[in-house]
């Protein structure tokens, strides 16, 4: 159940190119996770110089893309092998979400150059079906129920069949960004006057959450996170839970890189991770749970990005420094780690934690080529 086009494609952006009642800092360390964690370059399909990472399971099966000379492959690597999960017929396939059966969704083009929504199972790639020729795949869950949009409406596929999710009007937009494993869908859903609405869809019927802005995220428990744009014309992060919505952030007046604060993920936990604004002007990773935010960033930094959380409370993001480019780290226990870089390399970036806590990112080798990589954990001696 991840976000592909808001979390992937920002945190690749930012990779390849190198108030709350309670905040206070993190400690970091630059050699606790080096020795828990080590880092795996999941290489690359033949032909191909780049790999890109999407997203990753609690199986520790990762999905990416390969590209080359304008053409564009989904790659699913499994235990130490990378497979080619090929296209439709056409020129490209983009895979947006692995669940925990080993089920990859996304979009390939077909032999018309039509851009079709994916399930890939087993070896066969899948066309879901359904009226249109552009869709975009956004999140997937454990039942292998996957959401999207046709860039105009909200979709679900389930069991062979589109579904359109209702909005507001039959001519107004909407998009679905997340599900769980209920069933339940998030996303926004545009009124006749234009103003975006988060919304919950549950078993087909639309819910307006009662925030103007867009829901990204949903765990189990139905709590949900987003943002809007407040008065003062900045992102404000929410978190909603039973009907009651709570702004999360940011870490300070100032403004920063992403000015205002914006959230990411959410565990069963209710705790939230993301990023905003501080009072010098910068921008930092916090947690956030109940009212207490935690800058998990460091004072020496340029800038932080926080992008995920798993159940353990364990965080993973993107440290900037003036001194060196780009470092994935991880917060755990209270401390902030440097997650490294691969051989010869000068920059890494993390966006992705499962539950065993191994970690996704990417970053680039000696030879300055761009590679998903795998922090996989170290077994005890």
């Amino acid at each position: 159940m991840h976000v592909f086009n808001l979390i992937s494609r920002l945190a690749l952006f930012t990779a390849v190119s190198v108030i709350a009642s309670q905040t206070t800092y993190g400690q970091f360390d630059t050699t606790a996770a080096k020795r828990d964690l080590s880092i795996v370059d999941l290489g690359t399909l033949p032909g191909y110089a780049d790999s890109y990472p999407v997203d990753l399971n609690d199986r520790g099966e990762v999905v990416g893309f390969s590209y080359r000379d304008g053409a564009q492959h989904a790659f699913l690597w499994r235990r130490g092998r990378i497979i080619d999960l090929g296209t439709l017929g056409g020129f490209y396939s983009q895979p947006t979400a692995i669940n925990n059966r080993g089920q990859v969704a996304g979009w390939a083009a077909n032999e018309r150059g039509e851009q079709r929504p994916f399930l890939w199972e087993n070896g066969t790639m899948i066309d879901l079906g359904g009226a249109g020729f552009s869709f975009e795949i956004d999140a997937m869950n454990d039942h292998g129920q996957v959401v999207g949009t046709d860039h105009s409406h909200a979709l679900l596929w389930e069991f062979g069949r589109q579904i359109e999710l209702p909005g507001f009007g039959p001519e107004l937009r909407s998009e679905a960004f997340d599900i769980n494993n209920r069933g339940d869908v998030v996303g926004f859903g545009l009124d006749a006057a234009g103003q975006a609405h988060a919304v919950m869809w549950q078993n087909g019927r639309l819910i307006d959450l009662g925030v103007p802005g867009v829901a990204l995220r949903i765990n189990e428990r139905r709590q949900v996170i987003g943002f809007y744009t407040n008065a003062a014309g900045k992102a404000q992060a929410f978190f909603w839970d039973r009907g009651h919505m709570t702004d999360v952030g940011p870490l300070g007046g100032g403004t920063g890189w992403w000015p205002g604060s914006v959230v990411w993920g959410v565990n069963e936990h209710g705790q939230v991770v993301g990023f905003g604004d501080t009072d010098t002007d910068s921008t930092h990773a916090f947690v956030w749970k109940r009212g207490d935010l935690i800058d998990i960033s460091l004072p020496d930094v340029t800038m932080s990005l926080g992008w995920a959380i798993n159940n353990r409370g364990e965080v993973v993001g993107d440290l900037y420094r003036n001194d060196m480019g780009a470092r994935a780290f991880i917060w755990a226990g209270g401390v902030t780690s440097d997650l490294g870089v691969l051989p010869g390399g000068a920059s890494t970036t993390a966006a992705r934690i499962n539950e065993r806590g191994e970690v996704l990112g990417v970053g680039n080798n000696a030879a300055g080529q761009t590679r998903a990589v795998l922090w996989t954990r170290r077994e005890a001696k």
